[in-house]
């Protein structure tokens, strides 16, 4: 638990910055119990994904930019990593907070690749 309390406290900074939008998911299977009752909402910057197992993205913005809490929805307990390409409208820089970490990349032909644990979250700040 203090793991996890770390880890959303190296974020939330950056966090507050946004307001909540929608969520929108990208199932590599079947839809599940959790996602069944979700909208299928859209996103005009993240167009769409490939991913190896079941991801939740929530979407924020504020009055210049956009971030994404995107999320490895499988049980923890079966340890399934999510495999996960985002596919943008265009090129940005992308600051990324995963594992208590800050990183700064630019996504290469539109696109980002993240590894997700199962039960992780990380959050995503496009520019």
């Amino acid at each position: 638990m203090q793991e996890t309390i770390k880890e959303v406290r190296s974020f939330e900074k950056a966090y507050f910055n946004y307001q909540w939008d929608k969520c929108v998911y990208l199932l590599k299977g079947a839809s599940n119990v959790m996602t069944d009752l979700l909208d299928k909402n859209t996103d005009d910057c993240l167009l769409n994904a490939e991913t190896t197992e079941d991801v939740l993205v929530g979407c924020f913005s504020n009055k210049t930019d956009k971030a994404y809490l995107i999320s490895n929805i499988t049980d923890p307990k079966d340890k399934l990593s999510a495999k996960t390409e985002l596919r943008f409208d265009k090129e940005y820089a992308v600051t990324i907070w995963q594992a208590g970490g800050k990183m700064e990349m630019q996504t290469k032909d539109k696109k980002l690749s993240i590894n997700l644990r199962s039960g992780e979250g990380v959050f995503l700040e496009i520019k």
